[in-house]
């Protein structure tokens, strides 16, 4: 505390994966100072949240991606792009045209942590523009767009 008083600290760090730390976490933010918490997936959530940031000791940090590996989200993209089509053909069942929607319920069953960022693009319409072999068309409502495939020239 008679750190805090000195009015020099900028952000405290707490080790700890005990709520008896909760009030002191509390007690530091109210003068406005960053906490940050660090400690096992054990810690209660009221010392969780009374951090501004908490990371939990054992798990994996959250990997960069544009680092992973020095791939490029472009790189990535290409790689990775039989996952598309596994969720594009996942959702179409049969059918030529796919919704979005529908491709993103697909893709979250093939990858639960699916992330559009990951490959550089804000959404999924983004991504499959990307990829040369779809095209995103706008349907008759708004705001609701289709997936269908390019037709290949002979």
């Amino acid at each position: 505390m008679d750190l805090l008083n000195s009015k020099n600290i900028d952000v405290f760090c707490i080790v700890s994966s005990d709520s008896d730390y909760t009030p002191l976490a509390q007690r530091i933010r109210e003068e406005g100072v960053t906490v940050i918490g660090y400690g096992e997936s054990k810690t209660p959530v009221a010392f969780v949240n009374s951090c501004k940031k908490f990371i939990f000791s054992d798990q994996e940090p959250e990997k960069n991606p544009k680092s992973e590996k020095g791939d490029t989200p472009a790189v990535l993209l290409q790689k990775e792009a039989e996952l598309f089509d596994k969720a594009y053909e996942s959702a179409a069942d049969g059918k030529e045209e796919v919704t979005l929607s529908q491709i993103g319920m697909a893709m979250k069953k093939i990858k639960p942590k699916f992330k559009t960022g990951r490959y550089g693009c804000k959404t999924l319409g983004a991504i499959y523009e990307k990829l040369d072999k779809y095209e995103v068309i706008q349907t008759g409502q708004k705001g609701i767009y289709s997936v269908v495939r390019k037709k290949q020239s002979q």
